[in-house]
């Protein structure tokens, strides 16, 4: 919307705000490029966050086991193959092919072979599971190095399943964007966006237009 044909300030004022599809497959895309994603069994996935090639297990936890279990991990990474009893290999032998493992190899091994509702009692690092807005949208999300506090989870289910706000203004040769007039790029309220107009260094008839130009709702484009 826009002042161009009843201007008699001699200010040109423009405004928009919308829900934008394309911003939000621009954030997605970002957070994929950035973490790993792990697909697996009727459209289920899982989002490793952090660095996915670090090795999964510890060489101090892997001699506290005994070798049965160890030759049963080679087995389930592929070292071994279920008929090999590994008798002729000795434990450091064995444990340097799991030192190989990485988090990103453990986790796909796991998410294969596990169904669904058993992964929780076998996740060793932080997670949780980020739900959407229609039944079967849920994703597992594994933190591989910091811990999934509240502000990183909030970010996580906004870039999955929501549409961020997008603002463009101009008034003459200003121009203004999103991060002038929200507090949270997501969540619109038309008063708050008011108060932030009052604070822009423009004029009191550009700000009186812009006020009256808000919408109460936001479409999606």
């Amino acid at each position: 919307m826009n002042n161009y044909d009843q201007s008699s300030s001699s200010e040109n004022i423009q405004f928009s705000a919308l829900y934008s599809y394309d911003l939000a497959r621009i954030y997605f895309d970002d957070f994929q490029r950035e973490n790993t994603r792990i697909d697996f069994g009727r459209d289920n996935s899982a989002f490793l966050l952090g660095n996915g090639e670090a090795p999964y297990y510890k060489k101090s936890e892997l001699l506290k086991l005994k070798k049965a279990e160890i030759v049963e991990l080679c087995q389930d990474f592929g070292y071994l193959s279920f008929y090999d009893s590994g008798q002729e290999y000795n434990r450091a032998e064995l444990i340097h092919n799991l030192l190989r493992v990485s988090c990103l190899d453990f986790y796909q091994w796991l998410f294969k072979n596990h169904y669904w509702h058993d992964l929780r009692e076998k996740i060793q690092h932080d997670f949780y599971i980020s739900r959407g807005y229609s039944q079967g949208d849920a994703v597992y999300i594994v933190s591989l190095d910091r811990p999934l506090d509240h502000g990183l989870r909030e970010y996580i289910n906004h870039t999955l399943w929501d549409s961020p706000i997008s603002i463009f203004c101009t008034v003459n040769d200003q121009e203004f964007f999103e991060d002038t007039f929200l507090d949270d790029q997501y969540l619109w309220d038309r008063e708050v966006t008011a108060e932030k107009v009052k604070g822009l260094p423009i004029s009191d008839y550009a700000k009186n237009w812009i006020i009256e130009a808000l919408p109460e709702y936001l479409d999606y484009q």
